[in-house]
């Protein structure tokens, strides 16, 4: 995976504490395709930028803190992160 589940328990402050390990690769997984939809590339390791490293461990932390339902607020702040992270990879590789 181009983002491990380590480097998001990391981000969230989660080391250390036992979580479910199967939610964390989901929420990363989402995350990682909603990337890659978004920029229409297939990302790897070597080939990750860091803005889409952000733009995916900002995404899946978003998906994991909320895995119920979400005010539409709080989601389109971190839409709208997550798509300028994103947006500056686009124009960076297009040039």
């Amino acid at each position: 995976m181009i983002v491990t589940t380590d480097e998001l328990k990391e981000h969230l402050s989660l080391i250390g504490i036992e979580i479910e390990q199967g939610v964390l690769e989901r929420c990363l997984l989402a995350s990682i395709e909603y990337c890659e939809n978004h920029n229409e590339i297939k990302y790897t390791s070597e080939s990750l930028p860091a803005t889409v490293r952000m733009a995916i461990l900002m995404l899946s932390a978003h998906l994991f803190n909320t895995r119920e339902a979400t005010t539409d607020k709080v989601s389109k702040q971190v839409e709208f992160g997550v798509h300028n992270l994103l947006n500056i990879s686009r124009d960076n590789f297009s040039c």
